[in-house]
């Protein structure tokens, strides 16, 4: 089992962000961090790969909601105790009876080779490091 060290939050992010940049270069679609001041001294205590896991997997996600010229944005703010980071992409957005899924059951939505385990396993990992994640969705106009 790999040791858990605090993880500089913002500098793991740009390396997954730039990654997936490239990774989904061919679609159009762009990625960028507002507000990185936000960020700044802002740091987690879990392993670093299942902090790149769980990144990875809301970029994945958002990257195959928003298609060709789509638009994600990452921000933050933070409070004394917590960080709270918003993914947002301009996609095509989830149903509300599919949104009320999500992060209880192995479900996918959209993905033709989806199997559902992502955004649960995503969800599993950051309850276990004192973390939590919402989604929230509008068909037709994205998701954060």
């Amino acid at each position: 089992m790999s040791s858990q060290e605090p993880i500089h939050v913002l500098s793991t992010l740009k390396t997954v962000t730039d990654s997936k940049r490239a990774q989904y270069a061919e679609r159009g679609a762009s990625i960028e961090i507002v507000s990185e001041k936000t960020f700044f001294g802002s740091f987690c205590t879990m392993t670093l790969g299942d902090l790149e896991t769980v990144f990875a997997t809301i970029m994945d996600n958002a990257f195959e909601a928003v298609g060709v010229a789509g638009r994600i944005l990452i921000e933050g703010s933070k409070t004394e105790h917590a960080l709270e980071i918003l993914v947002r992409d301009n996609g095509t957005g989830v149903p509300p009876e599919v949104l009320s899924k999500l992060l209880r059951e192995r479900i996918t939505f959209g993905k033709p080779n989806g199997n559902g385990i992502g955004l649960t396993h995503a969800k599993e990992v950051l309850e276990r490091a004192g973390g939590s994640i919402q989604i929230e969705s509008s068909v037709g106009q994205g998701t954060t």
